[in-house]
């Protein structure tokens, strides 16, 4: 089971935000995305395949990579 992880956040070029994570079991990822619908559509997929905890990192990684190449990743659409 995977849950969104919601932080508060401040950075010195944009102040505060919100930021978006993932846990599954003690697997813990902080700030994946300012878009929460991004990371919602991530914790779907991951439960829709069954991913395990231990790749959740590497999961993450490689739709952040598809995000940033493809702008329609961010809406998950693939």
């Amino acid at each position: 089971m995977f849950y969104l992880i919601e932080d508060h956040l401040s950075h010195c070029d944009i102040g505060p935000y919100t930021s978006y994570g993932i846990a599954a079991g003690s697997v813990v990822i902080h700030d994946i995305s300012a878009n929460r619908q991004f990371v919602e559509a991530l914790i779907h997929r991951f439960e829709t395949e069954a991913l395990a905890p231990e790749h959740l990192q590497a999961a993450v990684e490689d739709a952040i990579l598809l995000a940033s190449i493809l702008p329609s990743a961010q809406k998950f659409e693939f």
